[in-house]
């Protein structure tokens, strides 16, 4: 595990060492998240756009249908309507 000490500004900002930003993808502008667990403060780049989202998933052995993937999308609709308490 590496560790960084950073140092807390007077309005409570901490500079994200450069390590830690060409690590995570961070560019000036985006968007983290902080986030406690355990006691801990975790740092996660937040997902600005889809294409963020590229590769994070690995694709399928056997390609789906369109008809599978409207099945799927309308299952998760409903489901989804369900959960929020509508018809």
């Amino acid at each position: 595990m590496t560790q960084y000490v950073c140092t807390v500004g007077p309005k409570g900002q901490v500079t994200l060492p450069i390590e830690v930003r060409r690590q995570l993808g961070i560019e000036p502008s985006d968007k983290v998240y902080v986030v406690i667990e355990d006691q801990k403060v975790v740092v996660r780049r937040a997902i600005s756009s889809v294409m963020d989202l590229a590769g994070s998933v690995p694709p399928l052995k056997t390609p789906l249908s369109d008809r599978e993937l409207r099945e799927i999308a309308a299952e998760g609709m409903a489901q989804e309507a369900v959960r929020r308490g509508q018809p």
